[in-house]
């Protein structure tokens, strides 16, 4: 079946070939679900106007799952999507990457005349810089700063150089990381340099490598600007953000530019778009060129971690365990990690809050009398947990986890996952909160990994043997009510 995307109602076309192709429509109610899921996960704000450009970038992720509605591919994504595989492929479906070497040439020419020697001059002889390439997406913008600099410097040795590009888009990250480009994409690069550090694949195909002596400067890591903690603690010499924050909403444009000039060491450069404005931030940064700005050398510094943990890697949020018939919440970065049999994980997360939580408890077995309430204690912890942090009851939303066949019991018994289940979902629906996503049954215990700090959770299938030990052979007078609460 061929489809074409396009927001027209939905019906048949006959094509040259005679072939009959199903057209995909997108009504309101569906583009108005997925702008606030791309909003909320991406910061890319989609107006109205923006209702062909969804429907053509997600119409081959509805191809790709045999789907025939944008509602089925919300609720895939929303609602089946325990490890976050398929939320990944639509961000990067929405992501938009033009790039070219030494775009907005004159960036780069202030960076050699200007921006350089006054760090240098400034650093009183360090030999130590460090860049940011915010939005890096193939790699042309972070690989142009490095040529840049083996330009300007004549040498690089006795040079401590960390250049870190990030994007969203896992799929421009794994092309940037390789470093090879077509002859049309290195038009724009001078050809001295090019004969210098670029070398011919030997495969016919005309592309060319860039050389490990500038490659290995620039480390290339996954990460979104709207998130509440950034994993590096450094202050730049320079950040490079361009043409990336005008996908934002203003106010998210406004917040990530504060950021950005925060992370600025004093006297320290930023380069943005033509058509960013940073009209709010006169106070920390002066205009020194088009579209180049210079934080106030009297501007504090609050922070002076390292730009990269160890092996060159960001460091990652500190991970904490979980165990049976206890809650976890936190307003810091933190990951939560638990092992699940026919337990149940509920996950709950404020997106505007930025303030995440997880518990872990167990149902007795059918027909007990009252029996939910012994699921209603860990639910009623974990949202008093969370509303103490920040967090708002109506903004929540969660995930579900667990609840495998794993007891091997026979009669009313056996049904204590299903129970489990059951009682999660119902009382989320009760409260009012949004389930997202569940992952529920089947035969094998899972692992849940669940970031505080953006709501995302990654499962891992684990052999019988991993099942927590801890799992009896439940009967209706043995609840499991919660044991304690871990504050974070």
């Amino acid at each position: 079946m061929t489809i074409r995307a396009e927001a027209t109602p939905v019906g048949e076309r006959t094509s040259q070939s005679g072939l009959v192709a199903q057209v995909l429509s997108i009504d309101d109610r569906e583009f108005r679900q997925f702008s606030e899921l791309i909003e909320r996960e991406t910061g890319i704000a989609l107006s109205p106007s923006k209702k062909a450009l969804l429907c053509s970038r997600l119409a081959k992720r509805l191809r790709y799952h045999g789907l025939s509605t944008f509602s089925e591919y919300h609720e895939l994504v929303t609602e089946h999507d325990a490890g976050g595989e398929e939320l990944s492929q639509l961000v990067n479906c929405m992501t938009t990457n033009f790039t070219a070497f030494f775009r907005e040439a004159h960036h780069f020419q202030f960076m050699r005349e200007e921006a350089l020697p006054e760090l240098r001059a400034r650093a009183s002889g360090a030999r130590k810089l460090r860049i940011w390439s915010a939005g890096c997406s193939t790699g042309e913008e972070p690989y142009s700063i490095a040529l840049t600099l083996a330009e300007s410097l004549g040498s690089l040795a006795g040079w401590d150089i960390k250049i870190l590009a990030t994007d969203l888009d896992s799929d421009v990250l794994e092309q940037a990381e390789r470093g090879v480009f077509t002859r049309d994409a290195l038009n724009n690069v001078n050809p001295e340099l090019r004969q210098r550090y670029f070398r011919a694949l030997r495969d016919g195909s005309q592309r060319s490598q860039i050389l490990p002596e500038l490659s290995q400067l620039i480390r290339f890591r996954s990460l979104n600007l709207i998130d509440p903690s950034w994993p590096m603690r450094a202050h730049f010499d320079a950040i490079f953000c361009r043409n990336v924050a005008i996908y934002f909403a203003r106010s998210t444009q406004d917040q990530v530019f504060a950021r950005l000039a925060e992370r600025l060491v004093p006297g320290g450069y930023l380069f943005t778009g033509h058509s960013e404005s940073l009209y709010g931030l006169r106070r920390q940064l002066r205009t020194v060129g088009r579209t180049i700005y210079q934080r106030s050398t009297e501007a504090p510094v609050t922070s002076t971690a390292a730009l990269a943990g160890p092996r060159g890697n960001p460091p990652s949020p500190p991970e904490s365990a979980l165990l049976a018939g206890s809650i976890a919440a936190s307003r810091e970065p933190r990951v939560l990690s638990t092992v699940l049999g026919s337990c149940v994980a509920v996950c709950l997360y404020d997106p505007i809050a930025r303030v995440g939580g997880m518990n872990h408890f167990m149902l007795p077995g059918q027909g007990a009398v009252g029996a939910s309430r012994y699921g209603e204690p860990a639910m009623r912890a974990l949202l008093e947990e969370l509303t103490r942090l920040g967090a708002a009851p109506a903004r929540l939303r969660a995930k579900v986890f667990g609840a495998a066949n794993l007891l091997e019991l026979v009669g009313p018994a056996s049904t204590v996952p299903e129970l489990n289940a059951r009682f999660a979902v119902e009382f989320l629906r009760g409260e009012g909160i949004a389930v997202e996503s569940i992952r529920v049954g089947g035969n094998q215990p899972i692992q849940v990994k669940f970031a505080t700090h953006t709501g995302r959770a990654r499962v891992r299938v684990l052999e019988r043997t991993h099942a927590p030990e801890a799992l009896p052979r439940l009967t209706s007078t043995q609840p499991i009510e919660v044991a304690h609460v871990e504050h974070i």
